[in-house]
């Protein structure tokens, strides 16, 4: 015995016959009361952080990173601009020896010529 689908055609219905002749119309421009762009809550909590800052760094490193911004409540772009703002803090002496340490646990895969 063989088993038959029947399949129903989905029909739109018949095509519209009151079609205006929309592309010789010139537009409608919006009135000077409306926003240029939609304002919803993202934008009113903006803070100036539009820039993203890729690395690739070892999983070590991240781990270690994630830890201590979980453990200290902070997000990531707070960690990075408080290393940051105690990097600057440095002297010439403490910045160059910290760069090597750093530099001996891990090399870089290749080196930018000091002009």
């Amino acid at each position: 015995m063989e088993t038959k689908t029947i399949q129903k055609k989905r029909s739109l219905g018949a095509p519209p016959t009151d079609v205006r002749d929309n592309l010789k119309e010139p537009e409608i421009a919006p009135s000077g009361n409306v926003a240029p762009y939609k304002v919803d809550k993202r934008t009113l909590r903006r803070a100036g952080r539009d820039h993203q800052l890729n690395a690739g760094v070892s999983l070590e490193f991240r781990n270690r990173f994630n830890e201590i911004a979980a453990r200290d409540l902070l997000q990531n772009w707070e960690l990075i601009t408080a290393g940051t703002e105690l990097y600057e803090r440095l002297t010439k002496e403490e910045k160059e020896a910290i760069i090597k340490e750093i530099r001996r646990k891990n090399p870089p895969a290749y080196r930018i010529a000091p002009r």
